[in-house]
């Protein structure tokens, strides 16, 4: 079975070949500074800095990342128009590509993705494919930036640390210059993140009925740590689809997804080599865990009480251990295997000197009015867009620094 090329990139990671990459990537970097005539007549041409790699070759890991999680890994501690104004630089260069959608709650959601070009500059850079990203969805695009929080905060691990060791005294020159030189680095050896494509498919055989049906599943991510030996196989539940249900056909159901991927992990391939459907896709003999990653709230405790009813029913479910996190959670659990304690995971810490519980919980109250008050506002100017198509309506104002607030809460657990 041939490996993919982060599995590639792993192996290859040694201190001459880390020379090499660079005599490299000042080379490519060159051809990549070249913009197609296009984009040449609109912006001219921007020279890539160090940054500017690193922010490549992350989005090539991660597929597709928000405008939010590119300003928290490159610019953090400046002004959100720092990185828009040098994505737009990069876009203009044709090195990187938007994708935007309109979501029920919120401003619309702007993505980021390498364009045909900026792949072609990392694979010089890394010396294997960069497999394409492929079109997302408006629908899927809100739940691709959810479940790559974890990646983003992983990598991000440390930030925070280095911003509070910026001289307070120092002048603005000074400090945009501190500023400048932190931001994240696409390196991370002690652990692997895939992130959902062509590349993640787990193909499978179920006999039921008396006879053998192709299956598949597709996560949503997989992180891996080698030292561990460890493949966490992760699953954003957003709340699209029930936790339990009796049709058996509704595949998005949370308990559904756990009977899928206990099968995977237990039912075998090879029946004469005792070989399961894990094993002979990853010989490698990591251990198998899923992890169901969910914003705080009660959904959260929802799931957790599912997945202790579904272990007590299934007599094979100790082979595979399945958790139910939010973000915070999966920092916590795994955060000291990529190098991030949960102190320095890269997030604001929840303010417990700052707020109290009752502080808290008022912050919560007057968010979810406003969330409500505001999804009312748009479903009624959607009902008006339907019965009077040709009128132009106007969508309702969205809050200032409304979604700082929400992951502001969701952070420190006031908001589900």
């Amino acid at each position: 079975m041939s490996k993919s090329g982060s599995e590639v990139r792993m192996e290859k990671w040694s201190e001459e070949e880390r020379k090499v990459r660079k005599e490299k990537e000042e080379e490519t970097t060159a051809e990549a500074e070249k913009p197609s005539e296009a984009a040449s007549s609109k912006a001219g041409r921007a020279r890539l800095i160090d940054r500017d790699r690193q922010l490549l070759m992350v989005l090539a890991e991660a597929r597709l990342l928000s405008s939010r999680q590119v300003s928290y890994l490159f610019f953090p501690g400046r002004v959100e128009s720092a990185a828009r104004m040098r994505l737009g630089a990069l876009e203009a260069t044709g090195l990187i590509e938007r994708t935007s959608a309109r979501r029920l709650e919120g401003a619309p959601e702007i993505c980021w993705s390498l364009s045909a070009a900026g792949r072609r500059a990392v694979e010089g850079w890394w010396g294997t494919d960069v497999e394409e990203p492929g079109a997302v969805q408006a629908e899927y695009l809100e739940h691709h930036v959810f479940f790559s929080e974890v990646f983003v905060r992983l990598l991000g691990g440390g930030l925070e640390a280095r911003l509070s060791r910026i001289d307070g005294k120092a002048g603005r020159l000074q400090r945009q210059k501190q500023l400048g030189q932190i931001y994240a680095r696409s390196e991370h050896r002690s652990w692997r993140w895939v992130a959902s494509g062509s590349t993640l498919q787990l193909p499978w055989r179920e006999f039921t009925g008396g006879e053998a049906k192709d299956r598949l599943i597709r996560p949503d991510a997989l992180l891996e740590f080698g030292s561990k030996r460890l493949r966490v196989f992760i699953e954003g539940e957003t709340g699209s689809q029930p936790i339990q249900s009796r049709n058996k056909s509704r595949h998005g159901a949370t308990t559904a997804k756990l009977d899928r991927y206990l099968a995977y992990v237990t039912g075998l391939a090879d029946a004469a080599a005792r070989v399961s459907w894990y094993q002979q896709r990853f010989p490698d003999g990591f251990a198998p865990e899923l992890v169901l990653l969910l914003p705080d709230g009660q959904r959260l405790k929802n799931v957790e009480a599912a997945i202790h009813t579904w272990k007590a029913q299934k007599p094979l479910a100790a082979k595979l251990a399945v958790v139910a996190l939010s973000v915070e959670g999966v920092l916590a659990k795994y955060g000291s295997l990529a190098g991030a304690s949960p102190a320095t995971a890269g997030a604001p810490q929840a303010p417990t000197a700052a707020l109290g519980s009752g502080e808290l919980a008022v912050a919560r109250e007057f968010f979810e009015s406003v969330r409500a008050d505001l999804k009312r506002r748009q479903a009624l100017v959607a009902q008006a867009q339907q019965q009077t198509p040709d009128r132009k309506v106007s969508m309702p104002v969205i809050p200032a620094r409304y979604e700082e607030m929400k992951a502001l809460l969701a952070r420190w657990g006031g908001a589900s």
